[in-house]
């Protein structure tokens, strides 16, 4: 049976790594023969450059409809139900008219955050649905610290869905650790290892993304979201230029704690040494990454997290916190480093022994390159496209009652 599967989740330019990926796999899947069409959420914010994705992948039939905002946020602000109810509408009117004119045999929650609503229009369609585990929330329920009736309500939809794909191992094995819920399939996060590839960045360029000749640079990329914990790197960052003002701290994104972080940095003198790049191109985030000397992500929670992955396969240093999420690309002294999540003097000191050590850091490049090269984009396509095939061809030889 041939794939035609109408997908829920944002793409490119909505900000965020799931997005990234989102866009990479079904595209992927298009251009190899499958019909995929894509209710795709958007903001006038995210559109102020143009819905170029839209443009760029004319295989993709994509169908946008407006939200006010599109919150990373993993608990949402208040008023967030008024958000919900907006989509909620939307999505069932423009799925019941492409029932009809592109006739789905499959729809897909591309992320978790949409498992309610794909299952309702699943019931209401009468169609076999999909579910993809993309990361934070997958990880609260199963470190144990998301709310008992949150995570009871999704792991129904969990239990309930045909078909779930997991991002990473360690959450497909703690579901079934914890929960007994089995057989669930991992397929990774993908990079393109010819975009993010090791290169040498003029002084010129340093410049351009405010690090100053002779200076050192450490990036925090990502969503300015409680979960990353960037006042964690902040906290750390007044530790390291303390010993050593001749540092630079990079934020590339943008986030409901961008003004609690800037008035931080303000309140503690240390306004010249942090950068806020706002939300950077992707197409310059290869030139961003190397041209710092570290990557730091301080998380306490990730499913694969694509900086991992395009920090490595530029060949950069990555320090990381001591999550499941790290330790599936991770190991520590080899092709990354690690430190104890949310211990602030660790992560200073972690810091100020990488940039105090070139060598150690040129020598972890190559073998931090080597360690994702087999995480290529046509691979995870063609594992997402066979799994999806096989589900399908099962559910088209069962047995009617």
């Amino acid at each position: 049976m041939n794939l035609r599967a109408l997908t829920l989740g944002p793409l490119p330019p909505n900000p965020g790594g799931g997005s990234i990926s989102r866009g990479q796999i079904l595209n992927g899947l298009a251009q190899s023969g499958a019909a995929i069409c894509v209710l795709a959420p958007i903001s006038t914010a995210a559109l102020k450059d143009g819905d170029w994705f839209a443009a760029r992948h004319p295989d993709l039939r994509i169908i946008r409809y407006w939200l006010p905002t599109l919150s990373q946020e993993i608990r949402p602000p208040k008023g967030h139900q008024d958000v919900v109810e907006l989509e909620r509408v939307q999505v069932h009117r423009l799925a019941k008219e492409l029932v009809r004119s592109f006739r789905p045999n499959l729809l897909i929650a591309g992320r978790e955050r949409h498992a309610a609503l794909t299952r309702e229009l699943a019931r209401e369609l009468a169609l076999p649905w999909c579910l993809w585990l993309r990361g934070v929330l997958t990880g609260e329920i199963v470190s144990g610290v998301a709310p008992k009736s949150k995570a009871a309500q999704f792991l129904d939809l969990i239990q309930s869905a045909d078909l779930v794909i997991s991002v990473a191992e360690h959450l497909a094995a703690g579901l079934d650790r914890s929960y007994g819920i089995t057989g669930i399939p991992t397929i990774p996060n993908a990079i393109d290892a010819d975009t993010f590839r090791p290169q040498s960045i003029s002084t010129a360029r340093r410049a351009e993304f405010g690090i100053p000749n002779g200076h050192a640079a450490v990036l925090l990329p990502g969503v300015l979201v409680e979960h990353k914990r960037p006042m964690d790197v902040l906290r750390a960052a007044e530790l390291v230029i303390q010993r050593d003002p001749a540092v630079v701290f990079l934020l590339a994104g943008e986030g409901p704690l961008e003004d609690a972080l800037a008035e931080f940095c303000r309140d503690r003198g240390m306004a010249d040494h942090i950068r806020f790049l706002g939300p950077v191109p992707y197409d310059c985030m290869p030139a961003l990454y190397n041209a710092v000397d570290i990557v730091v992500m301080a998380s306490d929670s990730e499913g694969l997290s694509r900086v991992y992955l395009e920090a490595l396969a530029c060949g950069r240093t990555l320090l990381a916190s001591d999550i499941p999420g790290a330790r599936e690309v991770i190991e520590d002294g080899q092709n990354g480093f690690l430190f104890p999540l949310g211990d602030q003097q660790a992560l200073a000191d972690r810091l100020l022994a990488l940039l105090g050590n070139d060598a150690l850091r040129q020598s972890v490049g190559p073998v931090a390159r080597a360690s994702v090269s087999d995480r290529s984009v046509e691979r995870s396509v063609g594992m997402y496209s066979r799994t999806l095939h096989r589900f399908l061809n099962g559910k088209e030889n069962m047995p009617t009652s």
